[in-house]
């Protein structure tokens, strides 16, 4: 994506959101493709139209076009996350977002149209909260908070599957730790516990 920033911002001074459009064509034709006539390899075009497709959307940004028209974030993220409903419901993309091992289909190995779905609904979301956030953060304490999260956040972001593994090392195998039924109102309110395990293994 960075070695082909130049010459898609050079497509985007010319055609603007066109480019966007055309992207996310190419991303819907080869899951088409893909899924649809069980070619499996064309996927690995997607690398190419998924997240430059989402480039492009920083591109749009950058120059105020997402932002002219008070309704276009509104519109971004619904129909986004329209998307990406119709897509995890009907048309059997993974409601996963990552790469899980052992699952039969991935939105991220190779991308698929449901990450781009997900990323119009995200950058639709935080257009629509930019402005009073910039206001929130510009009060001193919490900018400094700010500041205090970012001096730490790429060690949490390296450290974070390491905790992840030591936890379920320790609580798995040994049985301390419940196994619920997946998606029981127990299993949920699991997730809590599981979340501070994982945290006081990441504390130190």
């Amino acid at each position: 994506a960075v070695a082909a920033a130049p010459p898609l911002l050079a497509a985007h001074q010319r055609y603007g959101a066109r480019v966007l459009a055309a992207l996310a064509v190419g991303a819907a034709t080869v899951d088409a493709v893909r899924y649809g006539l069980d070619v499996g390899w064309i996927g690995v075009l997607n690398y190419a139209f998924v997240w430059l497709a989402i480039l492009e959307l920083g591109f749009l940004w950058r120059e105020g076009a997402l932002t002219r028209v008070r309704w276009i974030p509104w519109a971004m993220a619904g129909t986004g996350l329209a998307a990406l409903a119709l897509l995890t419901t009907v048309f059997d993309y993974p409601v996963s977002m990552i790469g899980l091992s052992h699952a039969q289909r991935s939105n991220t190995l190779p991308p698929t149209i449901a990450l781009l779905a997900l990323a119009v609904w995200q950058c639709g979301a935080m257009l629509i909260f930019e402005k009073p956030a910039n206001r929130w953060l510009l009060r001193p304490r919490v900018w400094s908070g700010v500041v205090v999260a970012n001096s730490m956040v790429m060690t949490f972001y390296l450290w974070n599957m390491t905790a992840a593994v030591l936890a379920a090392v320790i609580l798995l195998p040994t049985g301390i730790a419940p196994q619920f039924e997946e998606l029981s109102g127990a299993w949920w309110l699991w997730r809590l516990g599981w979340i501070a395990a994982c945290a006081i293994c990441l504390v130190p």
